[in-house]
């Protein structure tokens, strides 16, 4: 997905991928992949520096308690 460097928040980043034809919807839980297997939970107004080769994760959200 191409979407500009800067602060972006976790909701702009699905929506951008969402419109760059990525199959995920805007419930789904976002997470930053960060190096040695780590991730970051991103939420939707959680505000993320959004830099080269950075790589994202969007998964459904399954909790149902």
């Amino acid at each position: 997905v191409h979407i500009t460097r800067g602060e972006h928040t976790g909701l702009e980043i699905k929506q951008a991928a969402i419109a760059q034809g990525v199959n995920i919807q805007l419930d789904f839980v976002l997470s930053l992949e960060k190096r040695r297997d780590e991730t970051q939970i991103i939420g939707d107004n959680d505000l993320v520096r959004v830099k080269k080769d950075q790589r994202y994760v969007a998964i459904a959200d399954d909790d149902n308690s």
